[in-house]
């Protein structure tokens, strides 16, 4: 090994002695390995918080657009179901049609309830997750979902904006 110097460190059991730069080298290490253990620790907890409380965002519960689209006067014709808007050029009106990019398709559900939200309250729907005062009841979540309009609570669409 390298020559010990004037400071003499000794391993972790103190039976051998440790050159400095290598001691720092260990410290160093088991402080990595020990955020590294943090760190799966807290990842496994929040999968389970995940699996417990069912958060997160899954492509199974995206609401399909070929129910909304055949309301709407348009058969789509892919299984998916990937559709965008176009703006009918004089006529200044918007028609459903089929896309195959997935950058400018819209969920029409979604947007059915936006545009519900927009015409009965004059804004844009909200979701936020606010704190709770434990003083007044301390068996409380720490956070409360809060909609607005308080409607949107359990539609498709207040549900994405909780997953975001």
């Amino acid at each position: 090994g390298l020559p010990l110097g004037e400071s003499v460190y000794f391993d972790e059991e103190r039976k051998a002695t440790v050159h400095g730069e290598c001691m720092a080298a260990r410290i160093l290490k088991g402080a990595q390995e020990g955020e590294s253990a943090l760190q799966q620790t807290a990842a496994v907890q929040k999968r389970r918080h995940r699996e417990a409380y069912d958060i997160g965002w899954k492509a199974e519960r995206v609401p399909s657009n070929v129910v909304p689209a055949r309301k709407l006067g348009r058969e789509l014709s892919s299984k998916h179901g990937l559709c965008c808007l176009a703006l009918e050029g004089d006529a200044r009106t918007l028609r459903v049609t089929e896309s195959e990019e997935t950058a400018a398709g819209v969920n029409l559900e979604y947007l059915s309830l936006a545009l519900r939200v927009r015409r009965s309250e004059g804004r844009e729907p909200l979701f936020s997750l606010d704190p709770v005062d434990l003083t007044a009841d301390p068996e409380r979540l720490m956070q409360a979902k809060r909609f607005e309009p308080a409607w949107l609570m359990g539609t498709s669409a207040g549900e994405v904006m909780f997953q975001a």
